[in-house]
């Protein structure tokens, strides 16, 4: 009994340990349109996390337009210290299209000195203040 007790804890800490270790990455393109006859400047574009079932925690996100990177942030609606949206502001010439690759990363990002978006985020989870 005592033997078998050691092997399923064993086999749970390498389950929790490798829940934490690994690094979720996930890449995806977003065509945005704008189908208005006059320009859009500073359009809000927001993104539900939760319908993207990215298999992770996702801690930051970066939006770039080509390879210029566009300010996004990450909001947590509910209070439950995930990301629920990504949004991120966007100018839009009158009747185009444009595409935006999102990553989205379970690690978190060091970045600061973002542009244009601005607030305050109370996190009730001390671990996940920066």
């Amino acid at each position: 009994m005592k033997k078998r007790s050691i092997i399923v804890l064993t086999l749970l800490a390498g389950c929790f340990t490798n829940s934490f270790a690994q690094k979720g990455e996930k890449t995806l393109t977003v065509e945005v349109s704008n189908e208005w006859t006059q320009n859009k400047t500073d359009e809000p574009i927001v993104i539900d996390l939760n319908n993207l079932k990215a298999g992770f925690n996702i801690k930051s996100a970066t939006v770039w337009e080509g390879n210029k990177e566009i300010p996004s942030q990450l909001d947590d609606l509910n209070g439950d210290a995930r990301a629920d949206e990504l949004a991120f502001l966007i100018d839009m010439p009158a009747k185009s299209n444009k595409s935006f690759r999102i990553i989205l990363s379970s690690e978190k990002s060091e970045k600061i000195g973002r542009k244009k978006l601005s607030g305050t985020y109370l996190c009730p989870n001390e671990s996940l203040r920066t």
